[in-house]
């Protein structure tokens, strides 16, 4: 049997209300979306429609997310690092796969080392740790001073 969920977002509350009266069901509040305005639905069967309030909820403030990448190199005084430079875009094309263990204590322990098959340039086998996130991201960037001198 074959199963359909239909659920759209209507242009604003009063035609959600609308919606909800003419198919008997009630409007419910959800919760809160990304930028902190209220979320209501009416749900009918397989059928939900979807408004978004207008009003933001007390305190909230939009999602701003900052990569950690964004500051890495920035404490260097004599500028921009190649190497630093290079870490994201290592990432992004998969040259490192980027991992932690934990220890019984709960103490992680960050890993960076090829992935499965490598056979670009370097040691298949490499491995990089460090005790912090940022740690192994400086240890990538240190390898990448290495190939580039």
């Amino acid at each position: 049997m074959t199963r359909v969920c239909d659920i759209r977002e209507l242009p604003s509350m009063s035609a959600l209300r609308t919606w909800a009266a003419e198919h008997g069901t009630t409007v419910r509040h959800q919760g809160w979306d990304l930028y902190g305005r209220p979320v209501y639905t009416a749900t009918r069967g397989h059928v939900t429609r979807v408004a978004r309030g207008r009003e933001r909820a007390p305190g909230t403030r939009p999602l701003v997310w900052r990569s950690p990448l964004e500051d890495i190199g920035q404490e260097d005084p004599t500028g921009p690092d190649p190497a630093m430079d290079r870490v994201l875009d290592d990432l992004i094309a998969g040259r490192w796969v980027l991992t932690f263990t934990e220890d019984t204590r709960g103490r992680r322990t960050y890993v960076a080392h090829r992935p499965t098959g490598w056979n670009g340039r370097g040691n298949p086998h490499e491995r990089l740790t460090a005790p912090t996130h940022r740690a192994l991201l400086a240890a990538i960037a240190r390898r990448n001073r290495r190939d580039i001198t």
